[in-house]
């Protein structure tokens, strides 16, 4: 996404435009490892295997899967906010639709650099409260302001390999 007047975009410009940004798990996502999981137990099957020796990798498949599903549904749906010129990822409530408002100092992430950033895909650094690096995926359909969040992780944050060559040029965006 080009920035056409080739100035640097200020966090406050974009605060007052969307002032909540919410980030859903991604169902895309979802979607593809069921997918490989289920290709994965029909290779087993069409593998010539005894269907006793079989058995034992589709069932770790199966288990892994299940593991995965409970991970996507109690997943947090999160909201991208600036406060305080710094912008920080607050959960409000898992993918399974129970309501747990999140304390603000427990819980909020703030976002320290872009690690990541293509069309369909960007990988955010979050710290939480302990000092804990996460590493954020957000893939284009988690969000419906997908683009503002490309150009906030482009433009306002630094991604760790600028700051290890010293660039800090952010006009062509």
């Amino acid at each position: 996404m080009k920035n056409p007047t080739s100035t640097p975009i200020n966090k406050s410009d974009v605060a007052h435009l969307h002032p909540f940004i919410y980030i859903s798990p991604s169902k895309r996502l979802f979607t593809l490892v069921t997918l490989l999981h289920l290709l994965a137990m029909l290779s087993f099957l069409s593998a010539g295997l005894a269907f006793v020796w079989a058995q034992i990798p589709i069932f770790l498949l199966c288990i892994n899967l299940g593991r995965y599903w409970h991970r996507w549904r109690c997943s947090p749906v999160y909201i991208l906010r600036c406060l305080n010129q710094q912008w920080y990822l607050l959960p409000i409530l898992n993918n399974g639709g129970v309501s747990e408002v999140a304390e603000p100092n427990n819980k909020r992430l703030s976002i320290i650099a872009c690690y990541y950033w293509s069309c369909s895909l960007v990988i955010l650094i979050a710290k939480d409260g302990e000092a804990r690096e996460h590493y954020m995926p957000i893939v284009s359909d988690c969000s419906q302001d997908f683009r503002l969040i490309k150009m906030i992780s482009k433009t306002m944050l630094d991604s760790p390999e600028s700051k290890v060559a010293g660039i800090n040029d952010t006009r062509n965006i």
